[in-house]
Parts: C-alpha cells; structure tokens; sequence
C-alpha cells in the first residue's frame, strides 16, 4: 500500500489548544494503559547503557505518554539515574506533572525534531510522530541524529494497511466515549469535547485513520537510515503487534563504534538485524 500525504487536524495551527490537549491527554491514557512500546525495553536499556552521552531527549512527546511507564520499567532494570526530558513543536502544560521512579523533565520551549538544539547529545528517542514527517524530513532527522553519533530509537503505532485504517475509524469513536472519564486530571473542556460537543472523538479517530495511511513501513526506514549515515552505524528495525492489535514499527541505531546490543529474546514480532 503506498504512503499518503494527508491531512490531520491535530496538525494544524488552527486546532483549538483546548482540543488538542485533551486528545493528546487521551491518547496518553491510551498508551500508559496499553504500553505498545514496553518489548522494545530490553533493547532501549541496552542501547541507554552503552551510549555515548547520559540522558534521553524525547522528540514530539505530545502529552508524555510514553515515557511514564517505559521510564519506569527501565529504571526496575536497574538502568539508574534514568533522566529523561520531553520536548515537543508545542509542548504541553501536562509535562509538569512529577515521576518519583526516574527523573522526567520538560522543555518549554518549542523543538522541531528536524532541528534538534545543538546542546543535545544523550539519546534520542521520537515515539509516535515519525509519519507526520514526510520522507525528506526524517532524512533530515536521521542526519542530524548520525551527525552528532547520538543512539536514536524510532517507535510507531501506526501501519499502513486498509484493516488498521477501517478499525481505527470505526471503532476509535467508541473507545474515545468509553475511556474519556478515565483521564487524568479530567478536565472540564476534556468533557465539553467529548460530550457537550463531541468533536474529540471523532477528530481523534479520524487522525489516528490517516496516521495509518502516513506510516513508514520499517523497511523504508530501515532503508532510509542506511542512506543519511554520516558515521557508520548499526540499525535494526522490525514490526510487531501489542496485545495482537496495536501494531508498533521501530527502527532502533547506534554508533558502530559503541558496543553493538546484545541480543534480546522477543517473542511476536520479526527484527532485522543486520
């Protein structure tokens, strides 16, 4: 199936903040609850362990989903001090919220993925956001990345099949109304557009469709890495299905110079590993 450029609501400037936030806050319940990315932990542990440079920056972290339950599950893997800084194009009031397991800081100022901040060198890491960039634009983010030799781990919850396209907007509307008086904090204009004006569930599932159609596959990003190498590097990437639903594409790389990761048994999903 080929990649379509399309448009998402949650991407335009024009999207009410309020709106946005609430999505992003439901779509990190989603996550926390859900934790699509925890197989990949025993990689990014390693990876974290043999890396040049202490700490992650987190790429289009939106609401931060991601990080409350991985960072957790790594600092029990006796990965510690974990310090981790989320950082967004938008960064969200959210953030400010504390982690007591690992360090968790965020950025109030805006960063563009494809124009990371000269400062940072820890790993980064970039879940869920890789099919808003077109693939000019995550050539560009794999160059910078192998430029300034940082190990890079890629995740996605997106593939791009008709099956996954048709469930998420059938059945994401049904799911929003459900999980949304779970959200924490739960905010009055969370309700208003879930309920009063139920715009969010809509809006959500809809993107969520397109977001399917936008995905890389991990053999283009696979592909796409071998090809922006400023510095020899080692890359793996592979697809895997969460609870046998939720489909996850990661691409995962490091300087070759760095001790390669060791192999970690996983259990349904392929790797390649070259």
């Amino acid at each position: 199936m080929r990649r379509r450029t399309c448009f998402e609501f949650m991407d335009q400037s024009w999207c009410p903040p309020t709106l946005r936030t609430a999505i992003l806050e439901m779509l990190a319940l989603v996550l926390r609850w859900t934790q699509p990315f925890s197989p990949l932990a025993p990689r990014i542990a390693e990876v974290l362990r043999r890396a040049p440079a202490c700490g992650v920056l987190d790429l289009c972290s939106g609401a931060g989903g991601v990080w409350r339950e991985l960072g957790s599950e790594l600092s029990t893997r006796g990965h510690a001090p974990l310090c981790v800084t989320l950082s967004d194009a938008r960064p969200q009031v959210s953030w400010q919220a504390p982690s007591t397991r690992f360090l968790l800081h965020y950025r109030a100022d805006p960063v563009d993925a494809r124009r990371v901040p000269p400062s940072e060198h820890g790993t980064w890491t970039l879940f869920n956001g890789i099919h808003h960039f077109s693939r000019e634009e995550v050539g560009q983010i794999l160059s910078q990345a192998t430029r300034r030799g940082v190990c890079l781990v890629i995740g996605d919850l997106t593939r791009r099949s008709l099956m996954d396209f048709l469930w998420m907007l059938l059945f994401g509307p049904l799911a929003i109304l459900v999980l949304a008086p779970f959200v924490r904090p739960l905010r009055r204009w969370s309700l208003f557009w879930t309920y009063l004006v139920p715009v969010g569930p809509w809006v959500t599932a809809f993107d969520g469709a397109i977001s399917q159609l936008r995905a890389h596959t991990h053999h283009e990003l696979h592909a796409l890495a071998r090809g922006c190498e400023v510095q020899p590097y080692e890359w793996c990437s592979g697809q895997y299905r969460r609870l046998g639903l939720l489909p996850v594409t990661y691409l995962i790389g490091w300087p070759r110079n760095a001790r390669r990761p060791e192999d970690m048994p996983h259990s349904g999903f392929r790797t390649l590993c070259p």
